[in-house]
């Protein structure tokens, strides 16, 4: 069978304690990072930084991954890194490829759901996603999540 691909991202976002702000979508019903579909001519970093305003509110910068600024030259600069890349099965011959980008709140807004895709919208710290055991969000996501957040506390010094 072949799959029908998607390119989509998600954006892990911190505040400056190192917590994860997670929305609870809609569609799903389970906590997930903001992310969406990449639009014709949009790149994907930016989609990330747009679906996280969409969805949340907030503005956002993405965190440094493993650029090689050098590599690029006049004609080919060199894109954010995602964190990771997912290839999602989300339905009978479909697939999300899923571009994960780290992101930090750029203000001390309070984060509010869209109302259309996102229900509520609240951030989370390690030890409460961790704790999760079930429906609360997919493993996946649980997982990037912790990851992120034990490379955002050693990159900052543990948070404020």
């Amino acid at each position: 069978m072949c799959l029908r691909r998607t390119w989509t991202v998600a954006a892990v976002v911190h505040d400056d304690r190192g917590r994860v702000l997670l929305v609870r979508h809609n569609k799903y019903g389970r906590w997930m990072c903001p992310g969406g579909h990449v639009d014709p001519d949009e790149l994907p970093h930016d989609t990330a930084l747009r679906e996280v305003q969409e969805e949340t509110g907030l503005r956002v910068r993405l965190l440094p991954n493993a650029e090689r600024r050098e590599l690029g030259d006049e004609r080919a600069r060199v894109l954010p890194t995602p964190f990771c890349v997912l290839e999602e099965q989300v339905a009978s011959g479909n697939a999300y490829i899923d571009l994960v980008y780290r992101c930090q709140a750029t203000d001390d807004t309070a984060p509010r759901p869209d109302g259309v895709e996102t229900a509520e919208v609240r951030w989370f710290t390690a030890d409460e996603i961790a704790a999760w055991q079930g429906e609360e969000t997919f493993e996946n996501i649980r997982r990037i999540a912790l990851c992120s957040v034990r490379l955002f506390l050693a990159q900052t010094g543990g948070g404020r």
